[in-house]
């Protein structure tokens, strides 16, 4: 394997859930306010600021075990680059963004539920 492509691919791939970590992140802490922008954008996360920061807090685990999730699928996915092992590469390359929609989806599920509730306490 002479191409440095698919590494730059399986890098590529990973950013997605670092972003996506710093801006729930921030969100959760109330830094990132309501916006049409970044963050979880369904009806109960934006209809107020309480809700707004209770999903992205609920959401917040979730993420932050995505990242997880998606460094170590690159970094071994860049071992299994440097062994030869092409099948188990292009497989991961299709694991790796699965992977980020799944845990994203739940967090979104998270989110709603935890929005929703604080709609209903005030």
């Amino acid at each position: 394997m002479d191409s440095i492509l698919p590494i730059i691919v399986l890098l590529a791939l990973g950013v997605p859930a670092l972003v996506v970590q710093a801006i729930t992140k921030s969100a959760a802490q109330g830094r990132t306010g309501r916006n049409a922008v970044a963050g979880i954008r369904i009806k109960p996360v934006t209809d107020s600021d309480e809700a707004w920061i209770a999903g992205h807090q609920a959401a917040l685990p979730i993420i932050n075990a995505l990242t997880l999730a998606q460094i170590v699928l690159v970094v071994v996915s860049i071992v299994f680059f440097f062994m030869g092992k092409e099948q188990v590469v292009s497989t991961m390359l299709l694991i790796i963004p699965v992977v980020l929609l799944g845990f994203t989806a739940w967090a979104t599920v998270k989110a709603r539920a935890a929005a929703q509730a604080t709609l209903e306490t005030t």
